[in-house]
């Protein structure tokens, strides 16, 4: 199928998954308390509120650039077919921040505040774990991250950050159409790739950037045209520089430090990464014993859909490893 019908499928079923949601998701505010006292949007399987003692796996999705709770959630739908699995969306979308943290927002004048990035926070997903393990998980449930494009980016960067503390509770990961070398990925994005990115981000950053509605437009078209859209974001974020930034957030300088079992899901005709940059990737770390590649010829970019239908190639490869 061709990769851009499959995103249009892709953002369809997004829409009516709303229907799944309701029926496996229960909605939580997590509250985080880090030097921001975050609060975070979950949303948690019922089966692991009802009884966590029967749960050996909690699968944890972090999802693309600007997805949620609908986006995977006939995937998540079949993995709790086995009764023995949960599943969490940790959603990475900020509220519309305010002078005030008592709501949960975000604070824009910490000092290098990496919280504030699309890609996600590794230490507030660390904490979360925590979190998860003192209220909700037993000690002898395991977690499985499954990233989707830039969900697969605050993995690595989790996975590979040597200040980390919960490792040890992370089973494998799941890398789906993961972009790594981001300035070189986005300088050879195809020109309709770009414009669906650009249209996205657009309404991405009108919905969280309210103190700067009268710059936003402005900036993403002038970062876009240089780099990429994400490139826009560490101005938000206390980074001085673009460089500054990628040395913080580029999963490429995090890769060599990841020592857990890490599956990576590509497709060659990801219109979002070319196989340009992910062959040399694969290349690179083909003898990396806990790396496993996986390599489709028409999966698109976080798609991988079968037929017309929401039938998935991630749930079989998700059987494949758990077999």
């Amino acid at each position: 199928m061709n990769p851009f019908l499959q995103f249009l499928l892709h953002l369809y079923n997004s829409i009516n998954n709303k229907k799944i949601c309701k029926e496996i998701y229960e909605e939580l505010r997590i509250p985080i308390f880090d030097k921001d006292n975050h609060i975070i949007d979950l949303n948690i399987s019922k089966n692991i509120l009802k009884n966590n003692n029967l749960i050996d796996n909690v699968y944890l999705f972090c999802h693309s650039v600007t997805g949620d709770k609908y986006e995977f959630a006939h995937i998540a739908k079949e993995i709790l077919k086995n009764s023995k699995n949960g599943v969490i969306s940790y959603n990475r979308k900020f509220r519309k921040y305010s002078s005030t943290l008592s709501t949960g927002t975000i604070s824009l004048n910490a000092e290098k505040n990496i919280e504030f990035n699309i890609t996600g926070c590794r230490y507030l997903l660390d904490s979360l774990i925590t979190f998860l393990y003192k209220n909700y998980l037993n000690k002898n449930t395991k977690i499985i991250l499954i990233g989707f494009s830039a969900g697969t980016s605050l993995i690595a960067c989790y996975l590979g950050c040597k200040k980390i503390k919960n490792k040890e509770k992370i089973k494998y990961s799941i890398l789906v159409s993961a972009g790594f070398h981001y300035k070189k990925s986005m300088k050879k994005m195809p020109i309709l790739s770009k414009i669906l990115c650009f249209i996205n981000v657009y309404f991405y950053f009108k919905h969280i950037h309210i103190n700067h509605n009268h710059k936003y437009l402005l900036d993403t078209l002038y970062y876009f045209n240089i780099f990429a859209y994400i490139l826009n974001i560490y101005k938000y974020s206390g980074f001085q520089s673009i460089n500054e930034y990628f040395l913080e957030h580029d999963p490429k300088y995090y890769l060599n430090n990841i020592n857990s079992k890490v599956y990576f899901i590509n497709s060659l005709d990801d219109f979002c990464f070319p196989n340009t940059t992910i062959l040399p990737l694969i290349a690179k770390y083909k003898n990396k014993k806990n790396f496993i590649f996986y390599l489709e010829n028409n999966g698109g970019h976080i798609c991988f859909y079968k037929d017309v239908s929401m039938n998935n190639k991630i749930i079989d490869y998700i059987n494949k490893i758990e077999e």
